[in-house]
Parts: C-alpha cells; structure tokens; sequence
C-alpha cells in the first residue's frame, strides 16, 4: 500500500512540474503580449482575446497545481501514518506480540456485531428464552405435562384407563385402538 501511494505521489509531482512549466510559459507569452502592446498601441482586437484566454489558462493551471499539491500532502501524511502503523507492527511483532494491540480496527468492528435475540421454536416467543432454555423442554419425566385444553376446568373430560387418553370414557373404548 505504502509503494502504491509512493507511485501516486511521483506521477502527482510529475503533473505539478508539467502544470508549473506550463504556467510559466504562458507567463512568457503573456509578457511578451503586453511588452508588444506597450509598444504598439493599436494591436488588433484579437490581442485582447487572446490575453484573456490566456490569462483563463494561467488560472486553470494554477488552480489544478494547487489541488495537486493538496493531494500530494495528503498522499505523504497518509504514507508516513503507514510507515508509523508498520513500524510498530513489526516492533510488536520483534517483542513476541501478534501484533494486534488496537491495530486491526475493522476487525473489532466486526467483531462487535448486535447479539441475536433470543427465540423459542417451541413456545414461538421472543425474548423470554432460548430454546435450549424452554421450561416446556426441561420438564421431568415425572412431572405433568403441560395441556394443550383450553376448555372450562370445571367440566369434567371423558378419559380412558385402557387407551390413557382423552376424548372417550374407558366404557366406549374400542379394544382394537389398543396398543
């Protein structure tokens, strides 16, 4: 990273000695069109456009080796930044360290991603548990389980001692239904 923005810095520069030849030249030129219209005071009207248009380039020019030399500088910041960050990672890494003493920012920054919420595929909620975690799965053996009857707990339900199963009294069994 370091070489490539080594190599941006060279090419920026070659462009600022370029744009810096050609201000001057246009500077000549423009010498040279007002020491001629000093002398000859009735230059043709074309003179003046030219001026201007020259006068047009010289501020293009210099405002492009201005914005030239803002990247350059900022080009060489960031490169001496990367010199100082691998300096002290090769220091580190000299020491014994694994070098990732708050180096690797974008990696603790995903690393601290928002937790899950937590869900419960078996009561289907959010937020109260985990699966893992649902009271429903952790019953004993030996506990009741819980019921899926929403009717009135006053009425009594029909229940049969032979099938163990509810929805028929034990009378109205079907011996086949067995097992």
């Amino acid at each position: 990273m370091a070489k490539t923005l080594q190599s941006a810095v060279e090419t920026l520069e070659k462009d600022k000695v370029q744009l810096q030849s050609r201000v001057h030249s246009l500077e000549q030129r423009l010498m040279g069109t007002q020491a001629s219209n000093g002398e000859d005071k009735e230059a043709p009207p074309s003179s003046d456009v030219v001026l201007q248009q020259l006068r047009e380039e010289k501020e293009f020019a210099e405002g492009q080796i201005n914005f030239l030399n803002s990247v350059i500088v900022d080009l060489q910041r960031k490169n001496e930044e990367l010199k100082i960050k691998l300096k002290k990672l090769a220091l580190a890494e000299f020491n014994g360290n694994d070098g990732t003493d708050g180096f690797d920012e974008a990696a603790l920054k995903r690393e601290k991603k928002a937790t899950p919420r937590l869900f419960c595929d078996i009561c289907d909620c959010f937020d109260l548990h985990d699966t893992e975690d649902c009271p429903t799965q952790a019953q004993s053996p030996d506990s009741v389980p819980h019921t899926a009857y929403h009717g009135n707990p006053a009425d009594e339900r029909p229940y049969c001692d032979i099938c163990e199963a509810f929805g028929h009294a034990t009378e109205s069994c079907n011996d086949d239904q067995t097992f």
